[in-house]
Order: C-alpha cells, then structure tokens, then sequence
C-alpha cells in the first residue's frame, strides 16, 4: 500500500502547502454568497435596481419558488419565514442558509417541479457539507466541491 500511496498522492500534493498554505473562506461566507445570488434573483421584491437571472438549461432558478411555498404551504412543512428570503438581513445569513438546504425543502421543491432551484439548493448543500461534514473522507469532499464548481459552471447569469 506504501508504494502505491506514494504514487497516487503525488498528483494531489499542492506545493503552496509547503510554502505556507493555501487561503479558502470559511463555510460561512461561501454559503451566504451562494444565497445571496439566489435572492438577488428577485430584487423588484425587495425594491432593489440589480436583478439578476440564473438559467440552468432552459429552467431559471429564482428564489420565488421558495416564496410560493411560504406563501402556498403551511409553516409546519417548510419551516421558512419570509425573513428567511430577505437579501436585506444582515443578521439572519447563515441560519437562514442552514434552513433554505435541508432536505425538506429540496424536496418540496422537486415535488413541485421547480427542479433548477432545488438542484442549486442541492449544491450549496453539498458544498456545506463537504467542509463541515466529519464523516466524509478526504475524497468525498473533493467529489463534492468539484460537483458544486461543476454545476456553477454550467450555468448562466443574466444582469
């Protein structure tokens, strides 16, 4: 196993380690930039002048998907309070990340056939997980950043 360790672990070796490190953002930040796109997909909600669309395929993902649930189901299956979708609150980031990525939400989404945003959904979560997540191995992480960076290639913003 040494031998072939050595092998496979030289093409994932980054020399900027041994230089003194490599900068990434924390969980935190990257999950608010990731909701804060999606938001921005209804600014004339919120009286703001950006709007912005995201395409995936042929399908947009838009945070109105999730304002019809609030507006359409009761609380007790989604969870989600408008403040929640709010691109203005400052204090609400992360809670209101955790909350819009759990798997109910997702599911609902799909059940409704607003499929891109709960795939966007999906992402984040899975860009969340592959840095908190304790279970993961090494690998798992890495398959699920490069799924999430995958998928924001892949689509297309409009301003």
């Amino acid at each position: 196993m040494g031998q072939h360790c050595d092998e496979f672990c030289k093409y994932l070796a980054c020399p900027m380690l041994q230089a003194g490190g490599v900068c990434v953002q924390d969980t935190i930040h990257i999950a608010t930039k990731l909701r804060n796109r999606l938001l921005k997909t209804s600014a004339k909600r919120f009286d703001k002048k950006k709007e912005q669309k995201m395409i995936l395929g042929q399908n947009e993902i838009t945070v109105e998907d999730l304002f019809s649930l609030v507006e359409d189901l009761p609380k007790s299956k989604h969870l989600l309070s408008k403040s929640d979708l709010d691109v203005r609150d400052k204090m609400n980031y992360y809670k209101s990340v955790e909350k819009i990525i759990t798997s109910n939400i997702i599911n609902l989404l799909k059940e409704r056939h607003a499929q891109a945003t709960a795939y966007y959904l999906e992402m984040i979560q899975n860009c969340v997980t592959s840095y908190i997540s304790k279970d993961l191995t090494p690998m798992e992480r890495i398959f699920q950043n490069m799924g999430s960076r995958f998928f924001l290639s892949s689509m297309e913003v409009i301003y």
